[in-house]
């Protein structure tokens, strides 16, 4: 009779470690849940590369239960697919850009677009990125040569002499001016009216000057 209440007392104690095993690793796995969860909520970019790593590392830490367990391996799965594709279209993106960077004597000011499109998704890609492409010698000329053009070829505005902003005409920067204002009764009052002191400049459209090409 002792030796069969040693037995189930030993039986309990089993199952009682067993299950707090079990819920130490339910625990463990439901953190990499959350932060699984967290990380698709804030979509595919960049700025996710280490987090995904880092949770790659934490999922093969768990054991096949854990794993089994948890609510948002597949999305995991899904993610990484879905952060490889990111990538992918993002290289060729950055290279198709510039492919098209055009020879240093064809910029011109028309040129500012593609090279300052090129130049915005190379500093933005990641480093794994910028390691698949070429191109980034002839880039880093192009936006030299286009700083070059852009300062040869531009002109202060002479409407507002490179200001960018036109003194108001009616009240000739002061701010308010003097008008006529009629009671119902029919009598007239001179009064001040504000007004805007300064405009943007119609002829550069605010930006101080134009550019012009030979």
């Amino acid at each position: 009779m002792k030796l069969n209440k040693k037995i189930l007392l030993l039986i309990v104690l089993c199952l009682s470690t067993v299950m707090l095993l079990c819920a130490c690793h339910s625990e463990r796995a439901d953190q990499v849940d959350y932060r699984i969860k967290a990380m698709v909520k804030k979509g595919v970019s960049f700025k996710m590369e280490s987090e995904l790593i880092d949770l790659e590392e934490q999922v093969a830490l768990l054991t096949d239960w854990e794993r089994n367990s948890m609510e948002y391996y597949d999305d995991l799965v899904k993610y990484r697919a879905d952060y490889d594709k990111f990538v992918q279209d993002k290289i060729v993106d950055l290279q198709a850009k510039l492919d098209a960077l055009p020879a240093l004597d064809q910029i011109r000011v028309a040129s500012e677009k593609d090279i300052n499109a090129a130049k915005s998704a190379y500093d933005s890609a990641s480093d794994y990125v910028r390691s698949k492409v070429t191109g980034a010698e002839k880039l880093s000329a192009a936006v030299t040569k286009l700083e070059q053009v852009l300062k040869d070829a531009w002109q202060p505005c002479t409407n507002c002499g490179g200001d960018g902003k036109t003194v108001c005409k009616l009240c000739n920067g002061k701010g308010s001016r003097q008008v006529n204002h009629t009671t119902p009764n029919g009598k007239t009052w001179r009064v001040s009216q504000e007004c805007k002191t300064t405009s943007t400049c119609s002829a550069c459209k605010g930006k101080g000057g134009v550019y012009v090409e030979d």
